[in-house]
C-alpha cells in the first residue's frame, strides 16, 4: 500500500477518534462566533431590499417595524446581544455584541459593535462595513 494513504488513513482516524472521545474540546472561536453574528444580519439585509425596491428609499429607525427577523432563541446562544436598522444611518444594521452570554468569549467583544451600511446603485444594493471590534475578530470584509 502507498505509504501517503496510509499516514492519511491513519491521521484520518486519529482525528476521528479525538472528535468522538473527546467532543468537549470542539470549541468555536471568538471569530467564528462573530461571523455567527454578522450571518444574522442576512434576513435583514433582504427585508431591506426589498423595501428599498418597494419604495425607492432605506428604511429610517421610525419607519421600520419593531418586529425582529432572528428568534430570539437562536440570538441567546450567540454574542450578539441585540439586532437594530436604522440606528446609524437609513436601512443601516447594527449588530451589537456582547460577551455576557458566553463565559468563554474574549471580553473586549463586550459592547462592540458591526454596523452594515447599504448604498443604492444601478447594479443593487452593496452593504459597507465599519466595526468597532478589534480586527482580528472581523472577517476580511470588515477590515
Amino acid at each position: 500500500m502507498n505509504r501517503r494513504l496510509l499516514v492519511l488513513i491513519l491521521f484520518a482516524l486519529v482525528l476521528v477518534w479525538n472528535f468522538v472521545l473527546f467532543p468537549s474540546k470542539i470549541e468555536f472561536s471568538d471569530r467564528t462566533k462573530v461571523l455567527q453574528g454578522l450571518s444574522f444580519a442576512k434576513p435583514y439585509k433582504i427585508a431591506i431590499a426589498d423595501y428599498w425596491k418597494a419604495k425607492g428609499q432605506f428604511p429610517a429607525r421610525e419607519d421600520w417595524k419593531s418586529e425582529t427577523l432572528v428568534s430570539t432563541e437562536i440570538l441567546d446562544k450567540s454574542l450578539i446581544e441585540s439586532i437594530v436598522v436604522g440606528e446609524e444611518d437609513s436601512g443601516s444594521i447594527s449588530l451589537l455584541y456582547t460577551s455576557r452570554k458566553d463565559p468563554k468569549a474574549a471580553a473586549d467583544i463586550e459592547g462592540k459593535k458591526i454596523v452594515l451600511t447599504p448604498s443604492a446603485n444601478d447594479a443593487g444594493i452593496t452593504w459597507k462595513c465599519t466595526s468597532t471590534l478589534p480586527d482580528e475578530l472581523l472577517p476580511l470584509a470588515c477590515r
